[in-house]
């Protein structure tokens, strides 16, 4: 019996090539995403190489839409195997540039996204007394950047919540995984990055440590992993 993956967003170029990586070794995949054009070249793809690949509507901000992505792959399915959870944006800004409203923001997406895909898989996967979660990270879960105090916080969360899972599901038969990479090579990483307001004033008293940052983070991807090789990454984790 072939297994079934859901993964929380592929808009993003890891949950892109981790999609096609877990089609093409047989998972029956589910891939969330909130990209209409994204979603389409997916689908494309999966049309041509006859893959068993089939997209989601999924906006991990809203409960509404995880739960209903979440029930409509145990309608088809019965169970879910995999989760692969992970999503978010970069917030740029020193700590006392970013406002309540932007850290909590921050929050919302980053680190509450995955908490509401773990609430609607994790009863299921109990219940079968089997499953794999890997939580993507990134390297900013262990160690701290200027200029990113809130994309920091958001990362150093799921890693102490990830680390906590292992042991609580562990006598349910579900692994937990945390996959952290560095910069992404890609062209649409500046995409997911957001200057928070306060820190575009150059009144701001850390505006030349912003400045320089800012100015170098276009070249980042330049020395980043490929998108490609994080997916591969993940299928040696399971």
């Amino acid at each position: 019996m072939r297994k079934v993956a859901l993964l929380s967003d592929t808009s993003t170029s890891v949950g892109y090539e981790t999609a096609l990586a877990l089609a093409r070794k047989g998972y029956v995949t589910y891939a969330g995403i909130k990209s209409q054009a994204q979603a389409r070249k997916l689908s494309h793809i999966a049309d041509i190489e006859k893959l068993s690949l089939q997209v989601l509507n999924l906006d991990v901000n809203s409960s509404s839409s995880v739960t209903s992505a979440v029930k409509k792959v145990v309608k088809n399915e019965g169970l879910i195997d995999l989760l692969v959870n992970g999503t978010g944006y970069i917030l740029l800004g020193c700590f006392e540039d970013i406002s309540i409203r932007e850290m909590a923001a921050q929050f919302e997406t980053n680190f509450y996204g995955i908490i509401r895909m773990l609430r609607s898989v994790l009863p299921l996967m109990r219940n079968q007394r089997s499953g794999v979660i890997i939580n993507i990270n990134f390297v900013a879960g262990q160690i701290g950047f200027p200029c990113s105090s809130a994309f920091v916080s958001s990362q150093f969360a799921i890693q102490g919540l990830s680390e906590s899972l292992r042991y609580e599901l562990e006598p349910f038969g579900i692994a937990v995984s945390l996959i952290e990479p560095g910069i992404i090579r890609s062209s649409k990483f500046t995409n997911f990055i957001v200057m928070a307001q306060r820190a575009k004033r150059l009144s701001s008293p850390y505006s030349e440590m912003t400045r320089k940052l800012t100015n170098d983070i276009g070249r980042m991807p330049e020395l980043g992993s490929l998108p490609v090789e994080v997916a591969s990454t993940i299928l040696r984790a399971l």
